[in-house]
C-alpha cells in the first residue's frame, strides 16, 4: 500500500504530507542543554507536527502553579508534539522540576540566554515573547504560529487552538 501511494504521488506530482516523526512524543528524550539559536532548528524540525512549545523555569511562580494543568494537557493530547524548554540557570533545578512534573514531549534547558535573543528567535515564527513566563506558542503542521500566550491562568485557549488544528474532540476546558 505504501509503495502504491508513493507511485501515485510520483505519477501525479502530488506532495506527500509530512508526518510527525522528528519530534515524536515517546519516549521522552534525556534533557539536552541548548542555546537560544538552537531553538530555530527545533521550530523547523517541528514542521509536519502540530507543536506546542513551552518556555518556563522552576523559580517562576506562575509556571509552578500551572504545571499540573500542563502535565494533564500532555497526557490528554497524544497527537501533539510538545517541546518543553527550561530557562533555569542550573540543570539540577530543571531536572527536579521535571521529576515532579514529567513532560511527555522533548525537554531542553537553555544553557544561557538573554531576553533580546529570545525575542529574536521567537520573532522568526511571528511571535513576540513579551518577557513573561510561562510562555506558550502553538505551531501548525506548516510551522505557522497559531497561538501565543504568556502567564496564562489556565490552558483553555491552548486546548481550543489544538482542537481546531487537530480536529480533536478533546475540547474540555480548565477551571
Amino acid at each position: 500500500m505504501l509503495l502504491s501511494m508513493l507511485i501515485m504521488t510520483l505519477a501525479w506530482g502530488e506532495a506527500v504530507k509530512p508526518t510527525c516523526t522528528t519530534l515524536e512524543r515517546a519516549p521522552v528524550q534525556e534533557r539536552q542543554d541548548i542555546l537560544v539559536s538552537d531553538m530555530t532548528a527545533l521550530f523547523a524540525e517541528s514542521k509536519g507536527c502540530v507543536t506546542v512549545v513551552e518556555l518556563w523555569a522552576s523559580w517562576c511562580g506562575p509556571c509552578v502553579k500551572i504545571a499540573p494543568e500542563v502535565e494533564a494537557f500532555h497526557t490528554s493530547h497524544p497527537n501533539v508534539a510538545f517541546i518543553s524548554i527550561s530557562a533555569d540557570a542550573t540543570t539540577g533545578a530543571a531536572e527536579k522540576f521535571w521529576r515532579s512534573h514529567p513532560p511527555i514531549g522533548q525537554k531542553y534547558r537553555l544553557s544561557r540566554w538573554t531576553l533580546a535573543e529570545l525575542q529574536t528567535v521567537y520573532s522568526g515564527v511571528g511571535a513576540t515573547f513579551p518577557e513573561a513566563i510561562p510562555y506558550f506558542i502553538v505551531l501548525d503542521e506548516n510551522g505557522t504560529l497559531q497561538l501565543e500566550m504568556h502567564e496564562p491562568r489556565n490552558l483553555n485557549a491552548l486546548t481550543e487552538t489544538i482542537a481546531k488544528l487537530t480536529g480533536d474532540a478533546n475540547t474540555g476546558t480548565s477551571k
